[in-house]
């Protein structure tokens, strides 16, 4: 998955972006930056609620594709 994909999947379910450390990491010989993403325990029960909608097995239709987004709910 690209940087600007995984960037994407974080926010979508409100997680907020604190911040990128540049050239956090060395991985393989490069070095690499490390953006950190956090959900706060006083955000959890609106996003407990959310993320139990989008599992639930209604929220699927007969071919296993949801039928609500999680950015919709």
């Amino acid at each position: 998955m690209r940087c600007a994909q995984i960037r994407r999947a974080a926010e979508r379910p409100c997680f907020t972006h604190d911040g990128t450390f540049r050239q956090g990491t060395h991985c393989e010989g490069h070095n690499r930056d490390t953006a950190w993403f956090s959900i706060l325990d006083s955000d959890w029960p609106i996003l407990k609620a959310c993320f139990l909608c989008r599992l639930n097995p209604d929220n699927f239709d007969m071919n296993g594709h949801q039928v609500v987004s999680f950015s919709d709910i």
